[in-house]
C-alpha cells in the first residue's frame, strides 16, 4: 500500500513539474554576445556550483588574460578549507558553453537569470533530460564586480 501511494506522488510531481526551458539557444547567444562585448580591464566574482550532494564556493579573479581562483567544498554543515583552485569551466564564457551544451542535450527543467546590465548568467538551474536519478544542477554569481579599460 505505501509503495502504491509513494508511485502516485511521485508520477504527479514529476508531471506538474515538467515546464521547458525558460530560455532559447538564441537569447543565450544574443546575452553571450552582449558578455563579450564589454571592455573589461579585470573581473572579479563569487560563483557558486553544485546539485544534490553539496556545493563548491569559489572566489574568482581575472584580469586580462590571467584567472586566479579559490574554492572550498561544502556539504551540510561540513565546509572545506578555501584552496588554490583553477579558472577552467568557472568564467563567463564557460558558463555560456556549459548552458549551451545542455540546452542542446535537453533539460526537462531549466531556469535561468541574466545580468540586466552586462548579459552574464547570474543564475542557471536544471534538471537534465536523462535516465540518471539526482542528476539536477546550478550555478550562481554573486558579487561581481568590475573594472573598464579607460
Amino acid at each position: 500500500m505505501k509503495f502504491e501511494y509513494c508511485a502516485i506522488l511521485l508520477v504527479l510531481l514529476s508531471s506538474s513539474s515538467i515546464a521547458g526551458d525558460s530560455v532559447s539557444i538564441s537569447e543565450l547567444e544574443s546575452n553571450e554576445a552582449r558578455w563579450n562585448s564589454q571592455s573589461f580591464t579585470s573581473v572579479s566574482f563569487k560563483l557558486r556550483e553544485g546539485g544534490p550532494f553539496g556545493y563548491t564556493e569559489y572566489k574568482i579573479k581575472m584580469s586580462g588574460e590571467k584567472c586566479k581562483a579559490n574554492s572550498r567544498f561544502v556539504f551540510g554543515k561540513e565546509i572545506d578549507k578555501w584552496k588554490t583552485d583553477s579558472c577552467l569551466s568557472h568564467t563567463p564564457a564557460e558558463q555560456f558553453k556549459k548552458v549551451k551544451a545542455q540546452l542542446i542535450a535537453g533539460t526537462i527543467r531549466s531556469e535561468i537569470r541574466f545580468n540586466p546590465e552586462f548579459g552574464y548568467i547570474e543564475f542557471y538551474s536544471v534538471e537534465p533530460k536523462t535516465d540518471a536519478f539526482d542528476q539536477d544542477w546550478y550555478f550562481e554569481v554573486s558579487g561581481f564586480k568590475s573594472v573598464r579599460a579607460k
